[in-house]
């Protein structure tokens, strides 16, 4: 699933529009990728779902603060460099995560 995930976003930077496509499946893959971190972390190595809930609430609000520190923005509208693409894309995955882990 990474490996597609890594196909599909390197298929949607590269996309000069919004291409609908590329997009959604990009966004479902990145749920099922969030989601088989989450399981990964609780089912096989052990982790606690409240360490795996900390963990993810930490990452997302870097992201954030990463995010506006460097884009003086948070708006989902006004996505459009690879900057906020990248960023835009982290708070997908660490919320599907975090919504695994919660």
């Amino acid at each position: 699933m990474s490996v597609l995930l890594i196909i599909t976003l390197v298929m949607q930077f590269r996309a000069r529009r919004y291409v609908p496509s590329i997009y959604w499946i990009s966004v479902v893959l990145i749920s099922i990728v969030g989601t088989l971190i989450t399981d990964l972390l609780v089912d096989d190595l052990g982790m606690s779902l409240v360490t795996a809930t900390t963990m993810f609430t930490i990452a997302l609000a870097g992201i954030f603060i990463a995010w506006y520190h460097s884009e003086k923005t948070l708006s989902i509208h006004s996505i459009t460099t690879t900057c906020r693409e990248w960023f835009y894309r982290g708070a997908i995955l660490c919320t599907f995560a975090l919504g695994t882990a919660s």
